[in-house]
C-alpha cells in the first residue's frame, strides 16, 4: 500500500501540489494547487483504483471499501494532521443538504453501478 500511495502522490503532481487531502466513504479527496499536474490516466490504470472524478474543485480517487487504510498512509507521507481542518486555510465550508445527500448516495452506490449493470444484463447474455 505504501508504494501505491507514493505513486498516487506522484500522479497528483507531487507533495508540493497537495494543499489538503481527506476521505469520504469510498474516495480519497484532494485539494490541489494545480489540477494540470494530475496524471489521471496513470491513476486510473492503478490496481485498486476504481475511478476518478472532479467535483467542486476537488480531485477524487475512488478506492472503495478500505479507503481509510489508504488515507492513513497518505497523511503519513504528506505530513498532514488526520484531525486537522477540512479546508487548507482552516475554514470549513458548509455544504447544503442536497449536495451532502448526493455526495453520500454517489459515494455508496457509484462503485456498485458496474455490478448492477452486469446483473441486469446477465439474463440477456445467457439466453
Amino acid at each position: 500500500m505504501k508504494e501505491k500511495i507514493t505513486q498516487i502522490v506522484l500522479y497528483v503532481g507531487g507533495k508540493d501540489n497537495v494543499k489538503n487531502a481527506w476521505h469520504c466513504i469510498t474516495r480519497l479527496r484532494f485539494e490541489l494547487k494545480d489540477n494540470q499536474k494530475i496524471d489521471e490516466a496513470a491513476i486510473k490504470k492503478m490496481n485498486g483504483v476504481l475511478g476518478t472524478a472532479f467535483a467542486k474543485d476537488q480531485f477524487q480517487i475512488v478506492i472503495g471499501v478500505g479507503v481509510e487504510k489508504y488515507y492513513e498512509e497518505l497523511i503519513s507521507q504528506l505530513g498532514l494532521d488526520a484531525n486537522g481542518p477540512v479546508e487548507a486555510d482552516g475554514s470549513e465550508k458548509r455544504k447544503d443538504f442536497a449536495t451532502w445527500f448526493m455526495d453520500v448516495v454517489s459515494g455508496i452506490f457509484g462503485p456498485l453501478v458496474p455490478d448492477i449493470a452486469s446483473i441486469v444484463m446477465y439474463p440477456a447474455i445467457v439466453s
